[in-house]
């Protein structure tokens, strides 16, 4: 299996939009979450698993990414979940 995202809850917080969910891979270091945001002005990472993780996973990219995808860098079989606020 190759990196997969699920998009678990959206909402809305004033003028924003929030959305969040999970991600997973195998023997893959990470790929791209499409979030359906237009611009993505903040994005967080929460590692999760069984294991610890050697190395944090990260955005690939600075703030705000314009379009609604952005590229994460994670170690090999290391899940976790994402949330994402933008317009």
């Amino acid at each position: 299996m190759a990196f997969s995202f699920t998009i678990t809850k959206t909402g809305v917080e004033g003028n924003r939009k929030t959305v969040e969910g999970a991600y997973a891979n195998s023997s893959s270091t990470g790929g791209t979450i499409k979030t359906g945001l237009n611009v993505v002005t903040w994005f967080e990472l929460i590692p999760s698993g069984a294991t610890a993780n050697t190395n944090a996973p990260v955005l690939n990219a600075d703030l705000p990414v314009a379009g609604d995808s952005v590229v994460i860098v994670t170690d090999s079989n290391k899940p976790g979940f994402w949330k994402a606020e933008g317009y």
